[in-house]
């Protein structure tokens, strides 16, 4: 913890040790499934058939601790597709 002086006033200030820092990677959903048109905010399925290319993506990502999706349903198949298994968060 270390204080820190700004605009006159004291404040605490938590620092992170080297080499405590958390990496964050973001994977799009796959292509949705919904003839051209555009999804918004439809809970739409993903087209998740290209097996190879999700094995090569999951390949390339390595190890990951956790896995988190959004609630849409094109996400969760997107991240069921990659991390087969895996709990989803």
């Amino acid at each position: 913890m270390t204080k820190q002086k700004h605009g006159g006033y004291e404040r605490e200030n938590t620092t992170v040790e080297r080499g405590a820092a958390t990496e964050l990677l973001l994977v799009r959903h796959a292509p949705a499934l919904t003839a051209g048109c555009l999804a918004g905010r439809r809970d739409v399925p993903a087209d998740c058939s290209d097996r190879a290319r999700f094995a090569a993506l999951c390949n390339a990502l390595g190890r990951l601790d956790v896995v988190v999706a959004s609630p849409a349903l094109r996400c969760r198949q997107t991240a069921g597709a990659l991390w087969p298994g895996r709990d989803i968060d």
